[in-house]
C-alpha cells in the first residue's frame, strides 16, 4: 500500500464509529475551520486597513492642494461622490476636479487621466505650481491604488456570496444522496439489525450502540455492522 503524502490526524482509535474518535476528529476539524476563518479575517482586515490609509492620504493631499492654490478659477481639488452602483451601499469615490467661477457661483470640471496638465501657473498660481503638479500626480496614484484595492475586496465579496449559494444547493444534493444510501442500507438489513438512523449519519448523535456480534470483531453502530479499521 502506498504511503500517504500527509500526516494522519492522530486520533487514538481504530474504529470510525467510536465516540472518542469522532469527538477527536470533530475538534480537529473545528480548529481547521477556525483557522480558515482567521486567515480570511486577516485578509479582509488587510484590505480594510489599506482602504483607510488610502482615504486619509487622499484627504491629506487635498488639504495640500487647498492651501497651495488661491481661491480662483483653476484651483484643483479632490471631490468625493457616492458610487452609482446599488450593490456598493454607502460607498464613495474620490476624483480630481478643477474649479471655475461662473456668474452664479462656482462649478467643477472633472479632470481626466492627464490632470497634471491642468495645473495653472499664472494669476497667483505660479508660486507653488510645481508642488501642486506633484500633489496632483500623487493624488492620481492614490486614487488608482484605492480603486485596485476596492476591486479586490469586491471580487472577494462576490466570490464568497456566489460560492455560498452554490454550496447551499450542493448540500441539498448531498443530503439527498445520503438519504438514498441510508434507505438502500435499511432495505438490505436483516431482522437482527437495527435500522440505520439518518440523524446519526447526518449529526453524529448516537441513537443506539450494540456490542460485539461475532469473533470477527464486527460492531453494530446505528444499525450497520462496521469492522475495525474503517476510519481510513
Amino acid at each position: 500500500m502506498a504511503n500517504d503524502d500527509f500526516s494522519p490526524l492522530g486520533c487514538a482509535s481504530s474504529d470510525a464509529g467510536d465516540d472518542g474518535y469522532e469527538g477527536c476528529v470533530l475538534e480537529l476539524v473545528s480548529r481547521s475551520e477556525a483557522g480558515f476563518r482567521a486567515r480570511l479575517e486577516r485578509g479582509v482586515d488587510g484590505l480594510l486597513s489599506s482602504v483607510q490609509m488610502l482615504n486619509r492620504s487622499i484627504l491629506a493631499v487635498d488639504r495640500l492642494l487647498w492651501r497651495l492654490q488661491p481661491p480662483a478659477t483653476g484651483r484643483i481639488r479632490v471631490l468625493w461622490r457616492k458610487t452609482p452602483s446599488r450593490s456598493d451601499g454607502d460607498a464613495v469615490e474620490p476624483y480630481l476636479v478643477k474649479w471655475k467661477q461662473v456668474r452664479r457661483g462656482w462649478q467643477t470640471i472633472r479632470l481626466g487621466t492627464r490632470a497634471e496638465k491642468s495645473v495653472e501657473s499664472w494669476g497667483g498660481f505660479e508660486r507653488h505650481s510645481d508642488e501642486v503638479r506633484e500633489a496632483v500626480l500623487l493624488a492620481k496614484r492614490l486614487i488608482a491604488r484605492r480603486s485596485q484595492v476596492l476591486a479586490r475586496g469586491r471580487e472577494l465579496q462576490l466570490s464568497g456570496e456566489e460560492r455560498g449559494r452554490s454550496n447551499a444547493m450542493h448540500a441539498k444534493t448531498v443530503r439527498r444522496e445520503i438519504e438514498r444510501l441510508v434507505d438502500r442500507a435499511q432495505e438490505k438489513s436483516d431482522g437482527e439489525d437495527m435500522l440505520l438512523s439518518l440523524s446519526y449519519v447526518l449529526e453524529g448523535s448516537r441513537v443506539s450502540k450494540l456490542g460485539s456480534h461475532d469473533s470477527d470483531n464486527m460492531f453494530a453502530h446505528g444499525g450497520l455492522r462496521v469492522s475495525r479499521g474503517t476510519n481510513r
